[in-house]
């Protein structure tokens, strides 16, 4: 009897283990700048009330791979290198459109990233980088889990803007040279 119980033990332990098996961690990064056709090499704001950019997480092959079995986008960091054209200190705001809700379109812009230094003194061959472990800084957290939900889904849209340093205060002169957003997704039956 004791080994009958044992072995019972001993499968359930195994059975379970390869339930939990079952999901996987994946990632990648979508660079926003090459995504398109033709890439962009950069994303001047200057004079613009801010830059539409369409993402498709679905043209990389790890997001098509595992799209109908993603569980959670588990985490989700940028990597920015910017500058100012007039020197000047600024800070960059990124959005995204709230996701469409039943039969209703999508909705209005969601913050993701809000205030971005850009400090003064940059210019194109002295970028300001935000690397990926320091985005997290900028990312509104309230908004995190919309996000989420909208790029689990594959598409959305950004909207980057300067932002206000303070009410009525806005430096435009803004330059992307570099936006790479790394996605890590639970994927499984």
């Amino acid at each position: 009897m004791k080994r009958y119980i044992a072995t019972l033990a001993s499968l359930a332990l195994v059975f379970g283990l390869g339930a939990c098996l079952m999901s996987l961690t994946e990632s990648f990064e979508y660079d926003v700048l090459n995504e398109p056709v033709p890439p962009l090499p950069e994303i001047d704001l200057t004079g613009r009330d801010g830059h539409l950019e369409p993402i498709d997480f679905t043209t990389d092959s790890v997001f098509e791979d595992n799209k109908d079995d993603i569980k959670n986008v588990d985490r989700v960091e940028f990597h920015v290198g910017m500058f100012t054209k007039n020197g000047d200190a600024a800070e960059l705001d990124i959005s995204f459109r709230k996701p469409a809700e039943g039969t209703s379109p999508p909705g209005d812009w969601v913050p993701i990233l809000k205030r971005v230094p850009v400090p003064a003194g940059t210019s194109g061959t002295k970028l300001h980088v935000i690397e990926y472990a320091d985005s997290g800084d900028y990312i509104v957290k309230d908004n995190f889990a919309l996000f989420q939900k909208q790029a689990t889904i594959g598409k959305m849209d950004l909207l980057l803007e300067a932002g206000e340093l303070e009410p009525g205060v806005t430096n435009d002169e803004v330059v992307i040279k570099k936006l790479v957003i790394y996605v890590a997704i639970t994927a499984g039956k």
